[in-house]
């Protein structure tokens, strides 16, 4: 679908979602002649010189959870009083009088307060207050006070007091304070952090632990980098 995206937005959602799987799988500590064993790269040592390792038979984390049923017009005033019931998707029209919430969302999404995807959202947000999605491979959050998406997300965040993205974002952020985890794209906001990314931070402090880009800014930062902080421009390749 996005096979030919620019420089600014590449990113594997199928290895962030790998990566996270991984930290918080369970571990176990075992000896070596109880169970074939896979340990992993910088994998901690315990006190006693062992290290931290898990069952490579163990199952695999279940798969999502799907829509009951989809509908092309919900109708919500709060999450207990709308239709259909929140575990629907909904493809063309959603009216939150105050907040609704479904399962999946595609198309436009209309709330005086907030609206809430619990997993995908594709298309336009627009609310009063806040926006929250699962994740999302094409959106426009628009919000008076806040974005936030728990996963990745490929479009644009715009609000009023800040974006907030667990995954990576491939696009534009624009907000008074703006935070991600990776970025491919570019962050406009007071205030811009990453953990790493490649793309452009404009705003009056940008901080990144890993940035292949651009900082344009009265505070930049670049924690893993030779010059770590620099005034008013600032980059790495």
């Amino acid at each position: 679908m996005h096979s030919s995206r620019s420089f600014f937005f590449r990113f594997s959602s199928a290895r962030l979602v790998a990566l996270v799987a991984l930290a918080l799988c369970p571990s176990v500590r075992v000896s070596a002649g109880d169970v074939v064993t896979r340990t992993y790269a910088g994998a901690p040592a315990s006190s006693d010189g062992s290290v931290v390792t898990r069952d490579i038979s163990a199952p695999p984390p279940p798969p999502p959870v799907p829509a009951a049923g989809v509908s092309s017009f919900a109708f919500a005033f709060v999450p207990a009083i709308q239709f259909p019931p929140e575990d629907w998707a909904v493809s063309g029209l959603r009216i939150d009088l105050l907040v609704g919430r479904h399962h999946d969302m595609w198309g436009l999404d209309v709330g005086l307060l907030g609206n809430e995807t619990a997993d995908d959202m594709e298309g336009l947000q627009l609310a009063g207050l806040f926006n929250r999605i699962g994740r999302s491979d094409g959106a426009f959050q628009i919000a008076g006070v806040f974005n936030r998406c728990e996963g990745g997300f490929y479009g644009l965040q715009a609000a009023g007091i800040l974006n907030w993205t667990d995954g990576a974002v491939e696009g534009v952020q624009l907000s008074f304070a703006n935070r991600a985890t990776e970025l491919s794209g570019v962050q406009f906001g007071i205030y811009n952090a990453i953990d790493r990314g490649t793309g452009v931070q404009i705003g009056l402090v940008n901080s990144a632990r890993i940035l292949e880009g651009l900082q344009i800014g009265l505070v930049n930062v670049i924690r893993e980098s030779s010059v770590p902080f620099v005034p008013f421009v600032n980059f790495a390749f």
